[in-house]
């Protein structure tokens, strides 16, 4: 492909005679070709996709001004001057693979590459090449079109990210909640008896064993948020901005005795949110703490006295109707092999014990239920970014200072007898409470189901019902209404416990389950005495 040097208008070449044989058609005079190979460059200098010939071996000899513009060169001459295509087949594989493809006879071929621009970053290029061969049959030069498809790319996977996430979300929630009732038993019975005098070894083991269910819990918690089952927490409107300055604050010392500089640059104006104040929270100090880490372990490789100083920059503005929230590092950044992955629950480059691999899964899972979107650039040996976009929330709505009060817990009271109706289809769960408020001096009646709980309740009065919230046939909430129909639980208080700790069953869609109590699995035992007891 040897590109015409002049642009020019385009030819107006005379027709053929109707009938005439190719030899007797008339050749254009020399004027109107030269006219025709200027307004070829033309086309080529202007279009918006990459055109470029080079020698089989890689050796540039031409281009187009929108190559080196996808490549981050100011031009085509700087582009030309490096010489090479590593720019473009930055895996020899996928150019020996085209090669081989058009030396076995292929008219052209097309494949999809990382190219690599200018200042270390990749761009994804879709490459159309055809190949141009000298009078021996020998490869001469490789001709070909680059389409840039970073931004295609970029919206396929956040698509297929979205619906990844999505199917492990229902199958994480349904995980969680069967991993939460055996957990309650085993953090229930072991709380139970750290109550008694126990010898050190014993109670040592114990509250090893309390310790790590509880910790159990907080995984399983990470896999409901994962699972995007945050809809029944409160939102408010809240300053972004204010939030992201705290967060920085509680790290900024962390950071600073390891010689890291942490950089703010907060919106001019309120960046209000509507949003879970802990939630967001948890988002802006998983992506502050990551990038800390990343630079800590980037200060013990590097050598003193190179000019590296590493350095945190944190961001909010507003653009739009959207809130913009960036967290940026110079540290050892992330492989590119390694990016498509780090959303995965699990997924880590940390040693064992460091960490579960679900911080960015919770992450993105917060951001996504927000409404929101969240995405990571990396370019390895230099930098490591985080986008966060959230809408921006109505000026009307109130702020998280003049929100609803949550209802307050009921004030304990000294403990009387009471009469108490535990649903459970977990044996063992009814077997933990009934032993437990058995002790403390209650009568305790157990029912496995539904169906068992409205029998029970028709033969009698209780004064409190605590019942599962999931459970086959019946569930919690319908149970609920079904005995509220009865004369003798007009006086009846209700609890029900979950082990998905994100559902409410009180939020708006549940109409007619009132005022009622939630406890989580696994249980605090004092905090389930108190709410039992209760006025």
């Amino acid at each position: 492909m040897t590109l015409p040097a002049s642009p020019a208008t385009p030819p107006d070449l005379p027709p053929c005679a109707p009938g005439a044989s190719p030899s007797e058609r008339r050749e254009p005079p020399p004027d109107i070709l030269s006219r025709s190979d200027g307004w070829t460059r033309s086309l080529i200098e202007r279009t918006g996709f990459g055109i470029f010939r080079c020698t089989s071996d890689g050796a540039l000899v031409d281009a187009n001004p929108a190559l080196a513009s996808m490549l981050g060169f100011p031009d085509t001459a700087t582009l030309l001057s490096s010489g090479r295509m590593d720019e473009l087949w930055t895996s020899r594989d996928d150019r020996e693979h085209c090669l081989a493809e058009l030396s076995s006879g292929a008219r052209e071929t097309s494949r999809d590459v990382q190219a690599r621009r200018r200042d270390g970053s990749l761009v994804h290029l879709r490459l159309t090449v055809a190949a141009e061969y000298d009078s021996s049959g020998r490869l001469r030069f490789v001709e070909g079109i680059a389409e840039n498809v970073t931004e295609r790319e970029r919206q396929e996977e956040v698509v297929r990210r979205g619906e990844r996430m999505a199917a492990l979300g229902r199958t994480l929630a349904g995980v969680a909640h069967e991993i939460n009732n055996p957990l309650a038993a085993i953090a229930g019975f072991a709380q139970i008896l750290l109550k008694r005098e126990q010898g050190s070894d014993d109670r040592h083991a114990l509250e090893t064993i309390l310790h790590e269910a509880r910790r159990a819990a907080r995984i399983v918690k990470d896999l409901l948020t994962i699972a995007r089952r945050e809809e029944g927490a409160e939102r408010v409107r809240l300053d972004a901005s204010a939030i992201v300055g705290y967060i920085v604050d509680t790290q900024r010392y962390a950071m600073e005795t390891r010689g890291i500089r942490a950089n703010v640059q907060l919106a001019g104006e309120p960046a209000w949110v509507l949003a879970d104040r802990a939630l967001l929270e948890q988002v802006v100090l998983n992506l502050v703490v990551n990038a800390r880490q990343a630079l800590e372990s980037a200060l013990e490789r590097r050598r003193e006295g190179d000019g590296w100083i590493p350095t945190l920059d944190v961001e909010t503005r507003i653009a739009g109707d959207t809130i913009v929230l960036t967290v940026a590092d110079n540290g050892p950044g992330i492989p590119a092999r390694d990016l498509p992955r780090i959303w995965e629950p699990f997924w880590t480059t940390r040693e064992e014990g460091e960490g579960a691999g679900l911080g960015l899964s919770v992450v993105h899972s917060i951001i996504v239920s927000h409404g929101g979107t969240i995405e990571a650039t990396s370019a390895p040996g230099f930098m490591t970014r985080f986008t966060i976009k959230l809408p921006l929330a109505s000026v009307a709505m109130p702020t998280g200072d003049a929100a609803g009060a949550v209802r307050a817990d009921a004030t304990p009271q000294a403990s009387r007898p009471l009469d108490i109706l535990v649903v459970d289809d977990e044996g063992v769960i009814r077997e933990l409470l009934s032993r437990y408020l058995t002790r403390r001096g209650h009568a305790v009646v157990t029912a496995v189901n539904g169906e068992h709980a409205l029998r029970l309740a028709e033969q009698g009065s209780f004064d409190v019902v605590i019942s599962d919230l999931h459970m086959p046939g019946m569930d919690g909430r319908a149970l609920i209404r079904r005995l509220r129909l009865l004369p003798s639980a007009s006086r009846t208080r209700f609890i029900l416990s979950t082990g998905d700790a994100m559902a409410s069953p009180s939020r708006p869609g549940h109409d007619d389950t009132g005022d009622i109590d939630v406890v989580n699995k696994p249980y605090d035992v004092d905090a389930l005495v108190d709410l039992v007891e209760g006025s």
